[in-house]
């Protein structure tokens, strides 16, 4: 729970600084001054990217932390099928192929809370859009697998987003840390991650290929 709330606190410092000081340069603005308006407006924008990423962040623990979510057994396949359709307008506005392959044979059930599984990989599939979109490659492909590796049940995910740097794939699950500027919390893999270890007893881990990252949820039997 510590780490969560320095999560907290820490990514709501930020943009509540941008806040604050865009308010006090707003006050120092010359209203006869012909460029006063561009100024605003643009103090205005800023203020509103701040507010929608303390808005991001708080939802995110929020949904995370709720009490109210009983254990029950659901299928894996039909899990990973409507996250999917969460996402599927998104991608297709982008022109990103998403695509599901299940290599399992029969329908695997497994215990706990789906919305908590859901969210974790909906935070990796963000990432995943957010990668092929900032690095604006012709290849645009996400694919999800379901598949048994000895003991565990695996959902591995790989886009065609250029991959993490090896210098920080140690830190891609750290508390706020993202790669995407002012444009991430460096909440979403956090969470992600939290979920897959305390709530599923499994792992999250990542790795590259020649296109991209590839990120893979592992679920013990």
């Amino acid at each position: 729970m510590g780490d969560m709330l320095g999560a907290i606190a820490h990514q709501l410092k930020s943009p509540i600084d941008t806040v604050s000081v865009i308010s006090q340069e707003l006050q120092e603005i010359d209203l006869e001054d012909k460029h006063a308006k561009e100024d605003i407006e643009e103090a205005v924008r800023d203020i509103n990217r701040g507010v929608l990423l303390m808005n991001e962040t708080i939802n995110d623990f929020r949904n995370f932390l709720k009490p109210t979510r009983y254990e029950t057994t659901f299928s894996l396949d039909k899990c990973i099928r409507k996250t999917k359709e969460f996402v599927d307008k998104s991608y297709l506005e982008l022109d990103i192929k998403l695509e599901f392959i299940n290599h399992l044979e029969k329908e695997t059930i497994v215990k706990g809370v789906p919305s908590e599984l859901q969210q974790a990989i909906l935070s990796i599939l963000h990432n995943a859009k957010d990668a092929i979109r900032y690095k604006k490659s012709d290849i645009k492909v996400v694919t999800i697998e379901l598949k048994k590796e000895k003991e565990t049940l695996q959902i591995v995910i790989s886009d065609s987003g250029g991959g993490v740097p090896h210098s920080l794939i140690g830190e891609i699950f750290t508390p706020y840390f993202t790669t995407k500027g002012g444009n991430g919390t460096g909440i979403g893999l956090f969470i992600a991650q939290k979920i897959v270890t305390e709530k599923f007893g499994g792992s999250l881990s990542v790795d590259n290929n020649q296109l991209g990252a590839i990120f893979t949820i592992s679920i013990p039997l």
